[in-house]
């Protein structure tokens, strides 16, 4: 703006001086002459009107942005911010505006939950070696291991499989009864296409008259969709069919009674602890290990069994040949590195 300035005062009394001998008929002698020529260097007259020219455009422009000046949040011309609107493609799309600012969403506003939250687990709300996995109760000397390595308490696994064998009968049951009347619809529907296949083929001797009150509550049923006519008919729910077996509560695999082998758990200052070396489980990798299904089955740690049990297959205790092994599940860390999922989100809607 100072340039312009600048520029504009230097060039206003030569204007008005060529203006005043372009009017008077003077400019093309006063431009040829010697004297000009000495004065202003040449010929200038096309030079000063090119300047001009450009200076009226210019003080146009100007007056033109101020007129549509629109100041926004930001302080951004009305012109230049349509520009970035365009150019900047994600504030176009939905969900692209954020009406918050991130110190908003997690620290002044982090009591109301806006939007879609993330909480980190802490370690007593996970999974615990020594817990029934179902009940969440302390287990006791023995315990049933299931074939995905959980530990549960011999009547909450029990009484689980038992409700769920009773619903999955209803449930088939209910199943069986669908497919019943799906079948008893299938012939009903193919004995009415007959007739109306047979009732088209008939040669109409006399033309039936269009009952004009039929046609037009048909075209109202069609276009006004708020009455009790018009409403779409209920649509029963379709019952899938369910599966033979009850599922494990955590791995969602078929799950059998006899699937579920005794673990014997050994307790001393109300710490889980291995059965050879004494150390207490916490988030350690685990083995149980059994000599016969019937029996017991030992509980160590992972690093125990590689050195100790691995190579010649008996257990330390009764130097019996080890038949089967289950990799234990290990108790939940609040760490990320315990290989675990430790954070956990929950959707809500934003105003966006």
């Amino acid at each position: 703006m100072f340039l312009f300035f600048c520029f504009t005062i230097t060039t206003i009394p030569i204007c008005k001086r060529f203006l005043r001998d372009f009017v008077s008929g003077k400019s093309e002698q006063r431009m040829t002459s010697a004297s000009s020529r000495q004065n202003f260097g040449g010929n200038v007259w096309p030079q000063v009107r090119l300047f001009s020219l450009l200076s009226v455009l210019i003080s146009i422009s100007v007056w033109w942005r101020r007129k549509q000046k629109t100041t926004t949040r930001n302080g951004v011309l009305l012109f230049d911010r349509l520009l970035l609107d365009t150019m900047v493609r994600k504030s176009k799309q939905a969900g692209g505006h954020m009406p918050l600012t991130h110190y908003e969403r997690t620290k002044k506003f982090a009591s109301s939950e806006y939007g879609t939250t993330t909480k980190r687990l802490a370690g007593h709300s996970q999974y615990q070696l020594g817990d029934c996995a179902l009940s969440l109760t302390k287990l006791d000397e023995t315990a049933l291991c299931t074939p995905s390595g959980y530990l549960y308490s011999d009547s909450a696994i029990v009484e689980y499989l038992l409700t769920k064998t009773q619903e999955l009968k209803e449930q088939q049951a209910a199943y069986e009864r669908q497919q019943a009347a799906l079948v008893k619809d299938d012939g009903e529907a193919d004995r009415k296409r007959r007739a109306d296949f047979e009732e088209s083929q008939k040669v109409v001797k006399k033309s039936k008259k269009i009952d004009s009150r039929q046609v037009a509550k048909q075209e109202l049923k069609r276009t006004s969709y708020w009455l009790a006519d018009s409403q779409p008919n209920a649509v029963e729910q379709t019952i899938e069919k369910p599966p033979e077996r009850p599922q494990s509560p955590h791995s969602q695999q078929p799950l059998r009674r006899k699937d579920l082998w005794p673990v014997h758990i050994q307790w001393e200052d109300d710490k889980f602890v291995c059965a050879v070396s004494g150390k207490a489980l916490n988030a350690q990798d685990v083995v149980c290990y059994w000599t016969d299904k019937k029996q017991p089955g030992i509980v160590v740690l992972q690093s125990v069994y590689d050195q100790l049990i691995a190579d010649t297959k008996q257990c330390p205790n009764s130097s019996r040949k080890i038949k089967y092994t289950r990799k234990l599940q290990k108790s939940g860390t609040s760490f990320a590195s315990s290989g675990q999922n430790v954070q956990v989100q929950k959707y809500r809607p934003t105003i966006t």
